[in-house]
């Protein structure tokens, strides 16, 4: 699909141009739910928003995603929630961590959803992602796939401000089984996502995602 680069003039020497909000998420996806310790949430958590948890333990995750036809972009992405927070009289997942394998990709979301994207490799098998040096996930599911409605919200940082954007789409998703291995040196290894964990697993994956809002 064609779609019409935004270049702003401020844009650093080494951003790419990216197109303007909103983007239209559109391809798979692996959705892994983990409970956080508050403790390591928290690490993560900058001061300004209040981490919501109960028993010790906060909703953090990981989601793993390629976008392809249909999509605004096509690139593949690492998203990990460090936690479930609030502020500003919303509620959303604080993104701590992100990764994808397109300079546009990286120029967006800095800019336009405050979420600090860095580029990174992948490697997508039939049962298996990985994410160079960052992370691996093993994936069962089962045969059957019904349509899984999606209310996504979260909170980035951009020009010192936080910002949240909300949004709603669907997965035709499986449930399934992930097992999550983080290498020793990788910079959300705290976060304690290694192991296997109850997911979801999914095509048709369609998820716009509009301007973030200042918070």
């Amino acid at each position: 699909m064609a779609v019409d680069l935004l270049a702003p003039q401020d844009l650093a020497t080494d951003e790419a141009p990216y197109p303007a909000p909103p983007w239209r998420l559109r391809g798979e996806a692996v959705i892994v739910p983990v409970p956080v310790r508050t403790a390591a949430a928290r690490a993560l958590v900058p001061d300004g928003l209040e981490l919501v948890s109960a028993a010790g333990r906060t909703a953090g995750g990981v989601l793993l995603a390629r976008y392809g036809d249909g999509a605004t972009l096509g690139y593949d992405e690492l998203i990990v929630f460090a936690g479930a927070v609030r502020a500003g009289g919303r509620r959303g997942m604080w993104v701590s961590h992100i990764y994808v394998d397109l300079p546009a990709s990286v120029a967006g979301g800095r800019r336009i959803w405050g979420l600090p994207k860095e580029l990174a490799e992948f490697g997508w098998r039939p049962r298996a992602v990985s994410v160079h040096g960052l992370l691996e996930a093993r994936i069962s599911r089962a045969p059957v796939k019904a349509p899984v409605p999606l209310r996504p919200s979260t909170f980035g940082r951009r020009d010192g401000r936080f910002v949240w954007t909300g949004t709603k789409g669907t997965l035709r998703a499986a449930p399934s089984l992930v097992r999550l291995s983080v290498p020793g040196d990788s910079p959300f290894k705290a976060l304690g996502l290694d192991g296997t964990w109850p997911a979801v697993a999914g095509d048709r994956l369609d998820l716009p995602f509009p301007a973030a809002i200042p918070v």
